[in-house]
Formats: C-alpha cells, structure tokens, sequence
C-alpha cells in the first residue's frame, strides 16, 4: 500500500499486508506520500491479503456443526477496517473528460480505474490518515484529495503497479503502507508535478489496451462480477438505505411442490430472458458469477457421477430444468421428481442411503480464496476444489427475496445490507444460514460470507442456476 501524507516507514516486500503512510510537515508545495495500496505482486494479490488478516468481531465468527464442510480455526479474531470494505465495493469509472485529460497527460489507458469517492471511502482514507490512496487499478478519495494533482499522482501509482513490484510495509492491520521517501512516491510526484504543469499531451502518446473481442473481453467484466461475494460491494449498494432490523425468529420455509410449479419454473424463465437474443460475445459481457467449494474427494465423485454419461454438465443440468417446466402443471410434481430422478432403498446401491436426485453438495460454497483455505495440506488427494459456474446474468437474480435467505445482522456485512436494500429478506436460520427451499447467506469468520445450501428443494434451487460444474 502506497500513501501520501504518512510518516517515513521502509520495509520489504512481503505477502502478509500491505501498508500505511502519515502526513509529512505542511508546505507549500504539492501534498506528497499519497496513501496508496500498492500491491508488489498485483492487486489480486493484495486483496487476498487483505482477506486473510481481515476478520469480524469474536461474536460473528462462523458456528461449525455436521454437513458444513468447514473445518475449525483456533486464530483469533482480527478487527476490521473500513479500507477492506471500501476496495471490495465496485467504485466507478473515470468520468470520460477526466479520463481523456489524463490519459493524455500520463500517455497510459484509464479504462479500468475506478474510482471510490463516497463517505466509506473518505471515512476509510480518515482511518488512516491519508487524502487518498491507490490499490492496483482502485483509487480511494478521502476529504482533500479530490484535486487534479492528487489525481494525477494516484494513477501514476496504477502505472506503477502494472509494471510490477513496489515498496510497503506492514502496519499490523493488514494493510502495507509506503514512505513517503521511496522511489516509487518521489517519482509519482515528480510525474504529478510535471503532467499538471503544462498544457495536455497529444493524444498519440496513449498507450490504449487494444480492443478485444468475445471470451478475451471477460476478465476485467468477471472481476466486477466477483466482487458480489464482498461485504464491500452490498454495503456501497446500501448507502443511503433505511436500516430494517433483523426478524428474531426464521421464516418459513418452502416445500417441493411450490418450487416445482411456481419459484423454479419462474427462475428459469427469468435467466432464459436475460439471455434472450444475446450473442456468445454479449453473453460472455454479462459476466457469470463462479461459486467455489472444497470437499472430500467422495464428495467430488458422487457430483461428476450425478451428471452420468453427460459429458457437459450443461447438458444435465438444462435436462432437469426441462422437466420442470413440462411438469409445473402437475397437481404433485414433487412425487414425480422423486420417482424421475430420485433412488428408493431398493434402488440405492447396496450399504447406501438413497440420493434424493439433486445435486449432491454440501451446505456451504464461497469465493476461490475462502474455499482453498479449507483445504487441508496433510491430506493430499484426500480432498477437491470444484467450482460451480452460474448462468449469465444469474448473480443479478441470485441475491434477491425471491431466492435468498439470510442470517446475520451485523452493520455493512452482506445480510444486513441486503435487508436494507431490498426492505427485508427471508430470515434463515441461526447458526449456517439455511432455509428450505431458499439459497442462504450465512456471514462469516473467514472470508465474508458462504452461500448456503441443505435440503432437497434448496439443492434443487440453487442448481437451476448453475451453468456448468467443474474441478478447480
């Protein structure tokens, strides 16, 4: 982490937190030591940093119990700080005058800055001290860093940080931040000082990304994508939103017939509308939200058998959703379901218990670096990384009323936010976050928050979203 206005500090590059800096003595000339994460191996990196020193409070920590899939942690606690929050949000794009000027003064493409200017960015650059600060292409403006100078230092630091390692130390809270003397800050100020001195370069000088086309295009779309599995992003969407209080008892569930005739046939007719006419490169730019998982081997198994001889996931998953679109008008749908795709105890394979013909996954799925983290070094080839690719378009679905519970009511983590958003939300139950026939939220200790599934109909649910399935 690079800032400007901190107090001298040096130190080497590590992977264990990125870093902090101080205001130096007032002077006439330009602020200097402008606060900026800079990540020394990418800004990936640094958010996963960010993520593994990052906990909630004791009292939020995660509830273990059978079927979760989580193992147990003994490491205490770490408080949170509001720089987590706000690089998780989304922020937004340049303005395009703001973005041309720049570009041409720095001669380096600005397409994907964004840009965190609200009250939780100003109050986290206040947290430590600075006026503003950068995290690989985030750049977070606190109070008295919205000027052009400040700018223009900032996204010097961009540049910096694309073209690879910078300095930062550690400052204990999970955060590396700069010295105001390093290389790094004495030339984004110099670069500040004399792009803003003149008049604007021409625009040749533009070092533009070329454009790319259909698949090449999603990355940069998939990271916004992702960034629906923060804290930061809900609680930037609920800015401004009239708090609702947590419902102190669960709501009440769904059964099989009601998401056989009404919820699923209405879900898959929302995610086919979404992708109505759309061309695989307009659908690869809605992005498609990727669940991750990690489970014993046994459990990897059973979920490639389940989708048998279908070589594509796709395939087997689309088969079932038919079936439910042809048999909604049933009068007990869910008798059907069992006996198409459901085993008896005669059925079963001998010693077993009969799979009910759902997907069969645990009860709880999250980001990549929260499932890894599960993932136990002593037991090699005991254990699976899966992930789970959602349709496109679905996480725009995923998070609403209609098909998400949740549980947790701590201030800007995501069930709260959530409630706040949409006026409410379906109350899981305590303790895992889950309600039948509803995907579940539940917040967490490591990592934000896992998405929650546990019985048949939730399992049933949650799979109509899913586009493909596949080992991570």
């Amino acid at each position: 982490m690079h800032s400007q206005d901190g107090p001298a500090k040096t130190g080497a590059e590590s992977r264990s937190a990125p870093v902090v800096r101080k205001p130096e003595a007032a002077s006439g000339a330009p602020p200097t030591g402008l606060l900026a994460l800079q990540g020394s191996i990418g800004n990936a990196a640094v958010v996963q940093m960010m993520r593994t020193a990052d906990r909630p409070p004791l009292q939020e920590e995660h509830e273990h119990g059978d079927g979760c899939g989580h193992g147990r942690t003994d490491q205490a606690p770490v408080q949170r700080s509001a720089v987590h929050d706000v690089l998780r949000g989304a922020g937004r794009p340049l303005d395009s005058a703001t973005r041309t000027d720049m570009e041409s003064r720095l001669g380096a493409d600005f397409s994907d800055v964004r840009i965190h200017n609200n009250a939780a960015a100003k109050a986290s650059a206040a947290e430590i001290g600075a006026r503003a600060y950068t995290s690989g292409s985030h750049v977070v403006i606190g109070s008295g860093g919205a000027d052009k100078h400040t700018l223009a230092h900032e996204l010097t630091h961009v540049i910096q940080q694309r073209q690879g390692q910078v300095a930062g130390t550690d400052n204990g809270q999970g955060l590396r931040v700069s010295d105001p003397s390093d290389r790094f800050e004495r030339e984004a100020e110099a670069t500040a000082r004399r792009v803003m001195s003149g008049p604007v370069a021409a625009g040749p000088d533009v070092q533009r990304a070329l454009p790319t086309r259909g698949p090449a295009a999603a990355p940069a779309v998939q990271r916004t994508v992702q960034d629906r599995l923060t804290d930061g992003y809900w609680a930037e969407q609920a800015e401004g939103k009239k708090a609702v209080k947590a419902p102190t008892k669960a709501s009440g569930g769904r059964k099989g017939d009601e998401i056989l005739q009404v919820v699923g046939p209405g879900l898959i007719k929302e995610l086919a509308d979404l992708c109505a006419g759309k061309s695989e490169e307009e659908l690869n730019a809605m992005g498609r939200l990727e669940l991750f998982r990690a489970m014993d081997e046994s459990e990897a198994a059973d979920i490639e058998a389940w989708w048998g001889g279908h070589d594509d996931s796709t395939a087997k998953l689309n088969d079932m959703n038919q079936w439910i679109l042809d048999h909604k008008g049933d009068e007990k749908p869910s008798s059907a379901f069992n006996k198409q795709f459901g085993e008896t105890k005669k059925t079963a394979a001998p010693g077993t218990e009969p799979k009910d013909g759902t997907l069969p996954i645990g009860y709880h799925l999250g980001d990549e670096t929260q499932a890894r983290s599960y993932l136990d070094p002593k037991r090699p080839g005991e254990q699976a990384l899966m992930k789970f690719v959602l349709r496109p378009g679905a996480h725009e679905l995923l998070f609403s009323p209609k098909y998400m519970a949740v549980d947790g009511s701590a201030a800007k983590r995501t069930p709260q936010s959530l409630r706040n958003i949409h006026g409410g939300m379906p109350q899981a139950k305590k303790g895992e976050g889950l309600l039948d026939g509803y995907v579940g939220i539940k917040q967490e200790s490591r990592g934000d928050f896992s998405v929650a599934v546990s019985s048949k109909w939730s399992k049933l649910l949650f799979q109509i979203f899913v586009e493909r399935i596949e080992r991570a």
